[in-house]
């Protein structure tokens, strides 16, 4: 429903490739949860969001967008 009003979500929670691939299957392109990512610590966020800034350039930090 999202998609077709074209609203940008992120389902939340994918834990396995199950989870994943059930998400790629109903058109969901961005995803955030442990299967992805684990937690980092605190001291470690600011590093992490300025080396995924340099890789990717988005500026989203802890975000895997599929195309």
């Amino acid at each position: 429903m999202a998609n077709a009003l074209g609203v940008r979500t992120i389902a939340e929670g994918v834990e396995n490739s199950r989870h994943a691939a059930n998400m790629i299957a109903h058109g969901c392109k961005n995803m955030q949860g442990n299967y992805l990512m684990k937690p980092i610590p605190e001291e470690d966020f600011v590093g992490f969001i300025h080396n995924e800034e340099k890789r990717v350039g988005s500026g989203y930090g802890n975000e895997i967008v599929l195309a």
